[in-house]
């Protein structure tokens, strides 16, 4: 399968360049690949530094969204199968193959990948094997409302993406509501998570950034009003949280600290939520 790399990005001088060399070093090889950049609006220079690759089609979008950015990038793409990623990332080698295979061997449509912190530690590690947990009950749901899409780490066959596409020209969670149109309208066997497809999140790189990020995702989330997965009930994460000290076998102490953890997680997330209600993000015209 010909595969096409789509990566929107605005103002993204300090990692961009990191995520162009991650996305060059792709061991795929059933097909041809091609990288697209759309300028979603940047003033810095991104642009720049994205000339400097001759082999990227760099295009522009002045459309607010930046999901018409990914539109725009979709519209001048040849691949089977479309791969998204942020300009904050870099990819694993093995991440275009990864989705590829997921596809085939699932007969889904869409693949969801895995986030990876750029530099891990033990908290944090801890955190995220409740995420990833959390993610295969998400992505095993019966009902399509538990379905998400996410930007930094997707895939979709491009005969699914024309039919049911393209992204709304939204600000924020146009990927969940593609992705929870296309498991309601016709089955949750079309979503398939693949952890091992896995980006690294440049930003993230111990649990205090981690919980920054959540901070600022979820005041986004709020603000915009996004589309995201049904909430998870206290029952479930209760499921959730034992489910992840049995798999990976935490004894007393790494148990409590792992309860620490997400008692903060959860703090940090409705403090997001808070602070939208008291300050809400300036949304731009659409």
């Amino acid at each position: 399968m010909d595969v096409s790399i789509i990566v929107p990005f605005r103002n993204a001088e300090d990692t961009l360049e990191h995520c162009i060399h991650a996305l060059h070093s792709q061991s795929y090889i059933d097909g041809r690949m091609e990288i697209l950049l759309v300028d979603n609006g940047a003033t810095d220079k991104s642009p720049n530094i994205a000339e400097q690759f001759s082999s990227i089609i760099l295009l522009s979008e002045e459309h607010t969204s930046v999901y018409a950015a990914r539109n725009r990038g979709v519209d001048a793409s040849t691949g089977a199968v479309l791969l998204f990623t942020e300009p904050d990332c870099v990819v694993e080698p093995s991440w275009a193959a990864r989705h590829v295979r997921a596809l085939n061997q699932t007969n889904a449509s869409i693949s969801v990948g895995r986030v990876a912190p750029i530099k891990d530690s033990r908290l944090l590690s801890m955190f995220n094997d409740y995420e990833h947990i959390r993610d295969e009950w998400n992505f095993n749901a019966e009902y399509w409302k538990q379905y998400f899409g996410r930007p930094k780490n997707f895939a979709i066959r491009r005969i699914q993406f024309e039919s049911q596409g393209p992204f709304e020209q939204v600000l924020r969670g146009a990927d969940s509501l593609l992705v929870q149109k296309i498991a309601r309208e016709h089955s949750c066997n079309e979503v398939t998570y693949c952890p091992e497809a896995v980006v690294k999140h440049l930003r993230v790189h111990g649990m205090p950034s981690c919980l920054k990020q959540r901070f600022l995702d979820s005041y986004m989330m709020s603000s915009l009003k996004s589309s995201h997965s049904a909430p998870v009930s206290g029952g479930e994460r209760y499921n959730l949280f034992w489910k992840t000290v049995r798999t990976h076998r935490y004894g007393a102490i790494r148990t409590i600290l792992l309860f620490l953890l997400l008692v903060s997680g959860w703090i940090v997330w409705k403090a997001g939520q808070w602070a939208a209600l008291l300050h809400p993000a300036t949304k731009p015209r659409l």
